[in-house]
């Protein structure tokens, strides 16, 4: 087994071996696409780039997409808005792409700390990296950052209304006609922001409208991401920014993503004063919950948070895991080592 390793200091140099590593991927996730990682990268001021790439008999068969900040290396997000992050790593090629990366490690690339956030629950990333600090006696920590809420899709809507349980479809049809009686519903899909600039602005006005920490979370630098990611999914077909409108007047948004078979639910709102107590998120959800069922899709994912409205839709917690690694290069990080395990 002949296992080599190339480092890339631009997307552009790399985007033909990360467009073939993803296709090739079973279960590919949208956040590992180029587009979107150079989204959060542009966003934050644009990093050291360090995308090594491992290669077995000089064909590609994994990409660590990492940036330095400072001492730490990590991947190309953060936790305000990247809810899973991982390596692209080929099925059968987990140990060629750990040989590989202890190569890099072991020559050019000088950090202090890895720190790797948003892992999903069945990367190869767990036992590799473990399996590296502890082979270079690093330190090595693993913990569960949140759930990812989950709902595995029937075929039909009926069917899903079914599987609910009794009280939930009630819940959902009540609240739903409730609304229909109080005015005008209807419902609008967003798919490119280029073309229809004005709804990312909407966005942008009903989730400050639904609370305050809604409204803290837009800073200058999450606003620049969110117009580059916006910019991104429309390009690559992904972006289903839906609207609510009662009386003809936008009342709630939900800022998704279709990628493969799932629907990922990213970001909502709604205004919170001018519609208290009128079910209104709870109808958009149903509607798009419908909506990804009627497009074939197989899983509604609602990403990170573990709220228990989501459980209420028969969603399944999926946990996510932050693993962070701090090199043992001084006297002091030695000693807490050789402390920790004798005791």
């Amino acid at each position: 087994m002949s296992v080599t390793w190339k480092e890339y200091t631009s997307f552009e140099d790399v985007a033909p071996l990360w467009a073939d590593l993803l296709r090739r991927l079973p279960a590919p996730s949208f956040f590992q696409e180029p587009s979107i990682q150079q989204s959060w990268w542009e966003s934050v001021g644009k990093p050291e780039l360090h995308l090594i790439t491992i290669l077995e008999e000089e064909q590609p068969v994994a990409l660590f997409p990492f940036c330095k900040r400072e001492k730490t290396l990590q991947f190309l997000g953060d936790r305000d808005v990247s809810d899973y992050l991982d390596a692209l790593i080929l099925p059968g090629k987990e140990t060629q792409a750990f040989v590989g990366l202890e190569q890099a490690f072991g020559t050019v690339l000088l950090w202090k700390y890895l720190d790797l956030i948003s892992i999903p629950e069945h990367s190869p990333l767990f036992h590799g990296i473990q399996q590296l600090a502890q082979q270079r006696g690093w330190q090595y920590d693993q913990a569960q950052q949140d759930v990812c809420p989950i709902i595995e899709l029937p075929s039909t809507w009926e069917e899903y209304l079914a599987n609910i349980g009794k009280k939930q479809r009630h819940e959902v049809t009540r609240k739903w006609r409730k609304l229909e009686e109080l005015g005008t519903v209807t419902f609008r899909i967003v798919t490119s922001t280029a073309e229809q600039p004005d709804a990312l602005t909407t966005f942008f006005t009903l989730h400050k409208q639904s609370s305050l920490d809604k409204a803290t979370f837009w800073t200058p630098e999450h606003r620049d991401f969110f117009e580059r990611l916006s910019h991104a999914a429309s390009l690559g077909g992904w972006l289903r920014l839906y609207f609510l409108d009662f009386n003809g007047k936008p009342a709630a948004t939900m800022y998704c993503f279709e990628y493969g078979e799932d629907l990922l639910i990213y970001n909502s709102g709604f205004d919170a004063a001018a519609y208290a107590g009128m079910s209104i998120g709870n109808v958009l959800t149903s509607y798009t919950i419908k909506d990804a069922i009627e497009r074939g899709k197989k899983r509604y994912d609602f990403l990170r948070g573990g709220e228990e409205y989501k459980l209420r839709y028969r969603a399944t917690p999926h946990p996510v895991y932050d693993l962070r690694v701090e090199k043992a290069s001084d006297p002091e990080v030695l000693s807490r080592m050789l402390q920790n395990r004798l005791g």
